[in-house]
């Protein structure tokens, strides 16, 4: 089986660094991410917005370096978040960077 994902878009936003309740970092980013076709009723290529989080090893490199506008490629896979709501737990999927190459923050692409 293989749980992988490559995402290539432009962050929207800046970048937020957040700490979890074990102490560990986390940085989160939205890309913008532009569809394959274009939508018939504008004749123009829509996006798609999509949340990712970045694990624990890129987190400081990836936000010391990370703005809004640059286009980024993020190796990603899928996880299962557990939440526990008034109706029961709920398993949340969320994309979880594991590598990310930047394509437009200089001449030459760096990747962590």
């Amino acid at each position: 089986m293989l749980n992988q994902t490559i995402l290539v878009g432009k962050i929207i936003g800046n970048p937020v660094k957040e700490v979890l309740d074990n102490n560990k970092m986390k940085t989160r980013l939205t890309l913008e991410i532009k569809r394959g076709f274009k939508n018939p009723d504008t004749m123009q290529y829509d996006s798609d917005f999509v949340t990712v989080d970045l694990s624990e090893g890129i987190t400081s490199t990836a936000y010391d370096h990370l703005k809004a506008g640059v286009t980024v490629g993020v190796k990603a896979r899928i996880c299962s978040v557990t939440k526990e709501t008034d109706e029961g737990i709920i398993y949340v999927p969320e994309i979880l960077g594991e590598k990310i190459t930047f394509i437009s923050a200089s001449k030459q692409s760096e990747t962590w």
